[in-house]
């Protein structure tokens, strides 16, 4: 009898252990279910954020298209060239077609009931690159001598720009 009590509680002990086991499996279950919801949120929220940008995208293409053609049809590019260049062009022509429809923006009509949304401002021109002393000095020429001013013309060249007296149309 003391033997079938041993064994009796001994297996009393295993299903306890499988019941906490199961109770920890039914978490994980949950768990599991959890986390493949948030993955499956999470990856259909970010196609969607990417198909909206690729929307606005088009969108401010289409802008700049109505931006240009507003002002004048009267241009030799016909509509379908300029869709091209909006659409299929390089990031030149896109921009030369947005510095061109800024420029006639700012010398035409106002808009009334259009607000645009795209802020691009054309890129500054880039400065000249000033040359160093060993590049002026030596510019590879023949007849650079003959060309060349003396500290004593540069001042006077310098002193006649500088002069008020002087119209500025007529200063060289």
């Amino acid at each position: 009898m003391t033997s079938i009590n041993t064994n009796l509680r001994e297996i009393n002990k295993g299903l306890a252990s499988l019941n906490d086991c199961s109770r920890l499996r039914k978490w994980n279950r949950i768990l599991m279910i959890a986390v493949i919801v948030l993955l499956v949120v999470s990856a259909g929220t970010i196609y969607w954020v990417v198909s909206l940008r690729r929307e606005c995208n088009e969108l401010v293409k289409v802008e700049w298209l109505y931006r240009y053609v507003r002002p004048s049809i009267r241009n030799q590019n016909t509509l379908a060239d300029i869709e091209a260049r909006i659409f299929d062009g390089t990031d030149e022509q896109r921009d030369s077609i947005k510095s061109d429809a800024v420029t006639r923006e700012a010398n035409g009509l106002p808009y009334r009931s259009f607000t645009p949304h795209d802020d691009w401002k054309s890129k500054p021109p880039e400065p000249e690159k000033s040359k160093t002393e060993s590049e002026d000095e030596d510019s590879g020429g023949w007849f650079d001598w003959v060309t060349r001013k003396t500290p004593q013309e540069e001042a006077a060249l310098r002193d006649v720009r500088n002069n008020p007296n002087i119209p500025e149309g007529a200063k060289p």
